[in-house]
């Protein structure tokens, strides 16, 4: 078990991390959007703007994709938790404060990836409220 631990963890922390593209940067890219029609910000840089376009090419392949590392995130947050250090012969220090940490980045994550799908539905599918 102690060999699958790291790599584990990489994969962890790699679907994490996969959430920045998929949910960070459209949220963003939204909220300066929004406040740029609102007239809280003169104008959107052409940059962001051509990158916000951009994605919009990719967004559903992005969901599909980061919805399917997500829930490989929490299938090895869950084994992972099922894991005992003690008698699976690891030599560190207990992992439960960890387990912990990893718990309020994938729940975090999940709240990200939900209110994107949310947004999308809303705003940019074909079952647009608006």
């Amino acid at each position: 078990m102690a060999k699958l631990q790291k790599p584990i963890n990489a994969i962890v922390v790699l679907s994490e991390l996969s959430h920045i593209f998929c949910c960070g940067l459209p949220a963003l890219f939204s909220f300066l959007s929004l406040l740029s029609g609102l007239g809280v910000s003169a104008l959107m840089p052409s940059s962001f703007e051509t990158l916000h376009h951009f994605m919009h090419e990719w967004e559903v392949p992005m969901l599909m994709v980061s919805g399917f590392i997500l829930v490989v995130g929490w299938v090895l947050h869950k084994i992972s938790k099922n894991m005992d250090c003690v008698s699976d012969g690891c030599a560190h220090p207990p992992c439960g404060p960890v387990k912990k940490k990893s718990n309020k980045v994938l729940v975090f994550a999940t709240l990200l990836y939900l209110g994107n799908l949310v947004f999308y539905t809303t705003f940019h599918s074909d079952l647009s409220l608006f």
